[in-house]
């Protein structure tokens, strides 16, 4: 067997690059191994996304990308967000689509609130009148605010939804002044206001001679 003798290859250049730096007060100046740049998992652009399927381990997850979607009532957000007629026009067309047929639009629910501010307006000074004489306001009964809403556009769901609420909140009154009292009750300081204290001046009196 014949033994083969290695290859003498001559050592491959490597890259360096020009440094100077500040030494016993002067500068430096030296050619030096230039450092691997190393480009970080989720770098935006071609590179990055060769980079990420490098790192790829057997414990990675891919994520998919959510295809875009216009939201139902587009047209007001567009409307509140300054979006632009381009943004409406797009989601037009993706509504169009015969794909997307089974997802309708949602068309924005127009409410006068002149019919409800003119109802407040008219109970703004029918509450019970305040120390310093002043009429508070008060909320209006729930069959004039049902008319109000009513005129206003609301539909009948949502009328019914507000009753609800109403009378809900009707009935947790007594729990509520029940709740009270009792932090009333064992505090009852904090029920009562701060007495002033009576400040007595002193007076200067005058010396005759």
């Amino acid at each position: 067997m014949s033994h083969i003798r290695p290859i003498i290859r001559a050592p491959r250049n490597q890259a360096l690059q020009f440094t100077s730096r500040v030494q016993g007060g002067a500068i430096l100046s030296e050619w030096k191994p230039k450092a691997a740049s190393i480009i970080a998992s989720g770098t935006r652009g071609r590179v990055g996304e060769i980079v990420d399927l490098i790192n790829q381990g057997t414990d990675f997850v891919e994520y998919s990308k959510t295809a875009w979607t216009p939201p139902i009532n587009y047209t007001w957000y567009a409307e509140k967000l300054g979006l632009g007629p381009a943004y409406v026009k797009r989601c037009e067309e993706w509504f169009s689509d015969k794909q997307n047929a089974h997802v309708a639009p949602v068309k924005a629910q127009v409410i006068d609130p002149e019919p409800m501010l003119a109802l407040f307006k008219k109970y703004s000074k029918k509450g019970p009148p305040s120390e310093s004489g002043v009429s508070q306001p008060t909320v209006p009964p729930l069959h004039k605010r049902v008319v109000a809403w009513e005129c206003a556009g609301y539909t009948k769901e949502q009328i019914e939804l507000y009753i609800a609420r109403d009378q809900w909140m009707e009935n947790q009154k007594e729990i509520k002044q029940q709740r009270l009292d009792a932090i009333f009750g064992e505090y009852p300081s904090a029920s009562k206001p701060t007495p002033k204290k009576k400040v007595i001046k002193a007076v200067k009196k005058k010396m005759r001679y």
